[in-house]
């Protein structure tokens, strides 16, 4: 394969992009790991009901998606597989030596691949540092039989957006199956606030553009010191973060431009869905989505 075949096309980082990866680094500088490699928290993304007000029964927990996605490779004898944007987390580990599934991912942040590697020694060489915004996916065409992308296009514009899905759907079989979660269009964000207690300001409501109050974040600051504390600006020293939230029409949207349509017929706990598209509240509350794309 030429290295050099995929690495073009890309775009530049917008800004939420750009803040992802400021946040991540100022949490570096108080916390030595960003990300919980704790067994406890890996055992409730398999187990516990962390997701509730979903729009079937039986949606409880990141593994409720995983499940789904394994049923929909179960007749195939080998499957290949990509998890876009996988940071450290555990799904590419576990997929291998629990599915056998041959799983490959990428990820434009470099110490969370540098500590995936440490964590996950026997899959080390699966995590790759890759910008997927300036870069293509290094896979041939039609060579993949799914993607898991987990709480990543909220980090993207609406252009960056197509890129990516373009590209995913360029290394999908005809029939492979996208699963993309993410954050949700939120209908009334003042009534969010009010309710969760969680402070919200909406820069941009028809776009999705929002920042949102996060823990993590306010805790991180308060052990700066006051030089660090100064150079940063008001709604990070207030730990807001920056997000896109997109609506299930806009997703769907862009996705059908690029060669997918959603998942027809599904099963989730005992209920049927005509269509794969899943709406649930993770975390604090906040409006999330699961869907399942079929590539054509």
């Amino acid at each position: 394969m030429n290295p050099d075949k995929h690495n073009n096309g890309g775009l530049g980082n917008s800004i939420y992009q750009i803040e992802s990866q400021q946040y991540y680094a100022l949490l570096r500088e108080v916390h030595n790991k960003v990300f919980s490699f704790n067994p406890q928290r890996i055992q409730a993304e398999k187990t516990a009901e962390r997701y509730h007000n979903g729009n079937v029964e039986g949606i409880d927990n990141l593994y409720t998606f995983i499940n789904i996605l394994k049923e929909q490779m179960k007749d195939k004898a080998e499957v290949k597989g990509v998890d876009y944007g996988c940071g450290n987390h555990f799904f590419i580990d576990d997929a291998r030596k629990q599915f056998g599934w041959d799983v490959i991912g990428y990820d434009v942040d470099e110490v969370a691949i540098k500590e995936a590697k440490e964590k996950y020694p026997e899959n080390a060489d699966r995590y790759i540092h890759l910008d997927l915004l300036k870069n293509k996916i290094p896979l041939e065409d039609k060579s993949q039989d799914f993607v898991f992308c987990n709480a990543v296009i909220q980090h993207f514009s609406d252009t960056e957006v197509g890129f990516s899905l373009g590209d995913i759907a360029r290394i999908l079989k005809p029939g492979g199956i996208l699963a993309l979660v993410f954050k949700r269009n939120i209908d009334d964000w003042k009534g969010f606030s009010v309710k969760t207690g969680l402070k919200v300001k909406v820069l941009d409501a028809k776009e999705g553009k929002i920042k949102i109050e996060d823990e993590p974040m306010k805790k991180a600051i308060q052990e700066l010191d006051d030089h660090k504390k100064s150079t940063l600006n008001k709604d990070t020293q207030e730990g807001l973060r920056l997000f896109h939230f997109f609506s299930i029409e806009g997703i769907t949207d862009i996705a059908k431009q690029k060669g997918f349509d959603v998942l027809k017929n599904i099963e989730v706990g005992n209920e049927k869905l005509d269509k794969a598209i899943l709406t649930y509240r993770s975390g604090k509350g906040i409006p999330a989505a699961t869907i399942f794309f079929l590539r054509l």
